[in-house]
């Protein structure tokens, strides 16, 4: 009887060790992956295929703001562009006068 009471103990604490161990997990993943994720991020807004995806996404409304026949087109065009590149960093855009002149002209409701 001691034998069988003793290893129903032994599983209890087993159970409840590997309980603690996977909180403690929990909250490491917790705490750390908010901070995973901001640096997976910057990292992502900084890779060449991001820039290069937005420089097209700049050019593709540039074409379309030049051929806008409408005001109202054109203003729409003007917040999407405001909208998309509010947060974008425009120093990936030092090779390109010509979308700095526009992104600048966008922002300025021009």
């Amino acid at each position: 009887m001691k034998s069988v009471l003793s290893i129903i103990a032994s599983v209890i604490c087993v159970a409840i060790f590997i309980f603690l161990v996977n909180m403690i997990a929990f909250g490491n993943y917790a705490f750390f992956q908010p901070r995973v994720t901001a640096v997976q991020n910057q990292t992502f807004h900084a890779s060449q295929q991001y820039t290069d995806s937005k420089l097209n996404a700049l050019r593709q409304y540039e074409t379309q703001y030049s051929i806008a026949r409408t005001d109202d087109a054109r203003s729409s065009i003007r917040a999407m562009v405001r909208d998309e590149f509010a947060t974008y960093d425009e120093r990936n855009l030092d090779g390109h006068p010509d979308l700095q002149a526009f992104l600048s002209r966008m922002e300025n409701g021009s």
